[in-house]
């Protein structure tokens, strides 16, 4: 597993090659209160304090300020939380003069999570789907100019058809090293795919979706 002590080398192709592959085994991990890794909390790496310090040296709004450019501030610390009450307490206790002051590389990690089960921090899945969708309007080659008259058919096609796998291969790629194209899928082979809507009742306070089978009562 990857150290932020001991760092893997990426000099020549064939570690890259390695990182990689290893990349593509780890469990992810996800956005949430205590959850950073301690080998980014050391003394020799120090991540989430030096986040902190630069933002504060970059002149970063805090979190309510930041959403306020495009949707409402949060109201409370648990309106922020989600219903979080202990993350709701330690914030109160580091931020004594009220929600308002609460950073935005804070707020970021410890916020609800998007509703819809997106396991985002409200925040910033706000921000990546309206810049998505910004990017897709806005983009005349993904709109008026989408087609093979500007890509050329076989560009169309290639375009259509390329996904994060082939990119990686195209680079790296080798006879004896290739990300497989379905290698998200072929990790969980028992996996049947998402829940559909009708299955999902509610989302618990960090976002997540409650299935008819997990809820009290649930078929």
């Amino acid at each position: 597993e990857w150290s932020a002590t001991a760092p893997p080398p990426i000099d020549t192709d064939e570690q890259m090659r390695t990182l990689l592959n290893g990349i593509l085994n780890w469990e992810s991990g996800g956005f949430g209160p205590n959850n950073v890794p301690d080998s980014i909390l050391g003394e020799r790496a120090r991540v989430s304090q030096r986040a902190i310090e630069a933002a504060r040296l970059m002149g970063a709004p805090t979190l309510n300020t930041f959403r306020r450019r495009f949707t409402s501030g949060y109201s409370s610390f648990e309106d922020m939380t989600g219903g979080d009450q202990a993350t709701a307490d330690t914030l109160r206790q580091l931020y004594p003069g009220g929600i308002e002051d609460v950073e935005l590389v804070v707020g970021c990690q410890v916020e609800k999570c998007m509703s819809g089960g997106w396991a985002l921090p409200s925040t910033i899945g706000q921000a990546i789907v309206a810049d998505a969708f910004a990017s897709i309007r806005q983009d005349r080659f993904y709109t008026q100019d989408w087609g093979a008259s500007s890509y050329t058919a076989w560009g169309f096609e290639h375009a259509k058809s390329t996904v994060l796998a082939d990119v990686i291969n195209r680079h790296l790629g080798t006879n004896s090293f290739s990300v497989n194209r379905l290698v998200g899928l072929e990790k969980l082979p028992d996996w049947a795919g998402p829940p559909e809507w009708s299955q999902v009742v509610s989302f618990n306070e960090r976002g997540f979706p409650i299935l008819k089978e997990d809820s009290p009562g649930g078929v």
